[in-house]
C-alpha cells in the first residue's frame, strides 16, 4: 500500500474526524430515546396490571363477593 499524504488529506482526516463525533452524538441520542421508550413501556405494563386488578374487584363486588357477613368494617382490617 502507498500511504502517500497528499495536499487534501489533512483536510479529509479533519472532515472524518468531525463527522465520527457527530455519529456519536446521534448514537447517544438514540441510546437516550431508548430508555425514554423502555420506561414508558414498564410504566404501561403496570398500569396494564393494575387495571386488571381494578376489573377482577369489581367483579367479585358486582357478584356479591366483597360483602362483609357482619358488621365489619374494611378499615378493621388493615
Amino acid at each position: 500500500m502507498n500511504w502517500n499524504i497528499g495536499p487534501g488529506t489533512e483536510s479529509a482526516l479533519y472532515s472524518i474526524a468531525g463527522l465520527s463525533v457527530k455519529v456519536s452524538n446521534v448514537l447517544l441520542a438514540l441510546q437516550a430515546g431508548s430508555r425514554g421508550t423502555q420506561a414508558c413501556i414498564n410504566a404501561a405494563s403496570t398500569v396494564s396490571g393494575i387495571i386488571g386488578d381494578l376489573d377482577t374487584t369489581i367483579m367479585f363486588a358486582t357478584a356479591g363477593s366483597l360483602n362483609a357477613d357482619n358488621d365489619e368494617l374494611f378499615a378493621d382490617h388493615r
